[in-house]
């Protein structure tokens, strides 16, 4: 949890300022307990949408998708940031679901390319979800 809380602000901080980046932005442990809450919650949401109904998983993890990033980028706890995903990604999910597929295709060549491309693939696609983020008002 720690890396991945870590990563999510190194990137966020490259995003938006990469000129200020360093690699002490990688030990972000403020938001550790909000951000497993969220990261639990979400699961069990995701895996009981998932369980009903493939299609009800899938909208719901759209529609949470960003709440891991709340936590990061505001601060927020576990149902203000899967509230706040939930607003910015209303009437969006064709949009992120079209665009969630392109990521993966992208990062499929990267694997292709003996797993190598990913080193390339992997930090290009985390850029365009913060990037969607951003500009959906996160």
């Amino acid at each position: 949890m720690l890396i991945s809380m870590g990563a999510m602000s190194f990137f966020l901080k490259g995003h938006d300022n990469p000129q200020t980046v360093s690699l002490g932005d990688l030990w972000h442990p403020e938001s550790l307990l909000s951000f497993i809450g969220t990261y639990i919650l979400v699961a069990i949401v995701v895996a009981i949408g998932l369980i009903l109904f493939v299609i009800p998983g899938i909208i719901l993890a759209l529609m949470l998708m960003f709440a891991l990033w709340f936590v990061i980028d505001r601060g927020l706890g576990p149902i203000e940031a899967m509230k706040a995903s939930n607003e910015i990604t209303r009437g969006h999910k064709w949009q992120l679901l079209g665009f969630l597929i392109v990521l993966w295709l992208i990062n499929l060549v990267g694997a292709l390319a003996l797993g190598i491309g990913l080193l390339v693939t992997v930090p290009v696609t985390v850029l365009s979800i913060i990037e969607a983020y951003r500009r959906l008002g996160g």
